[in-house]
């Protein structure tokens, strides 16, 4: 049962277990959102003194899995990974690296396996997935893998609240169908957003993908607090991590 969250200016309260969405199975005639420069403004302030902010929190921890990570794991801590941003422009998403360093040839050599991940939204079950190394799955279980996406926050690649970094591969199979990606390019993606506090891994495609739209139709800046608000509760809860 899909969740909801009202991103309005309204008075209405924050729910956990609904957000107000309607899921259709045909396409939609979607074009991009352009916010005002007001609202860009405000956007990029909350950005770069929230992640600044959180960085300095942060630096601790990212140190202790980086040592972590190096003493399970051979090479580097920090994986960098192509993603899709604002205007279909391509960045280099930061992650504290959870796989082996030849993940992607342990999932290819697997034909089954790599049809299970396209179809599962390029995601698999940790417990059959042979790409992470030991210490990964806790990595992934509290988010401590993303830490390292407040850099690209500060630098203005992504945003705190946004729609989801997705890989070219995702985009392709999960929203240009729908006819979504245009409003996808509409904002940078997010650290956080709809996704996130709604289930996580429990929410496959197309909602995944309705899900950002959705996000880009009602942002509102005070929208943005609430999501933001909701994250903490879920990664303290640990609820749909993956």
């Amino acid at each position: 049962m899909p969740t909801s969250i009202d991103l309005s200016d309204s008075s209405k309260t924050v729910r956990h277990s609904t957000l107000a969405l309607h899921y259709s199975t045909a396409s939609p005639a979607i074009e991009s959102r352009q916010l005002s420069r007001t609202s860009l403004a405000a956007k990029r302030t909350v950005d770069i003194i929230g992640s600044v902010l959180l960085l300095v929190l942060a630096a601790p921890i990212i140190a202790i899995a980086a040592v972590v990570v190096r003493t399970v794991s051979p090479g580097p801590a920090i994986f960098r990974q192509q993603r899709i941003g604002r205007s279909g422009s391509q960045f280099m998403m930061l992650k504290i690296r959870t796989m082996h360093t030849d993940a992607e040839e342990r999932l290819s050599a697997d034909p089954h396996l790599y049809k299970l991940w396209v179809e599962n939204s390029c995601k698999l079950p940790e417990q059959i997935d042979p790409r992470f190394h030991t210490a990964g799955p806790v990595l992934r279980r509290y988010s401590l893998d993303e830490l390292p996406q407040l850099l690209n926050v500060l630098l203005g690649s992504m945003s705190l609240v946004g729609p989801r970094p997705v890989e070219p591969i995702e985009l392709n199979h999960h929203y240009r169908p729908l006819g979504l990606d245009a409003a996808y390019f509409s904002m940078k993606p997010g650290l956080t957003g709809l996704w996130q506090v709604s289930g996580r891994a429990g929410v496959g495609h197309p909602q995944k993908a309705q899900l950002d739209y959705e996000y880009v139709r009602s942002w509102t800046l005070r929208g943005d607090f609430k999501i933001l608000f909701r994250t903490f509760s879920t990664l303290f809860h640990r609820h749909g991590a993956h």
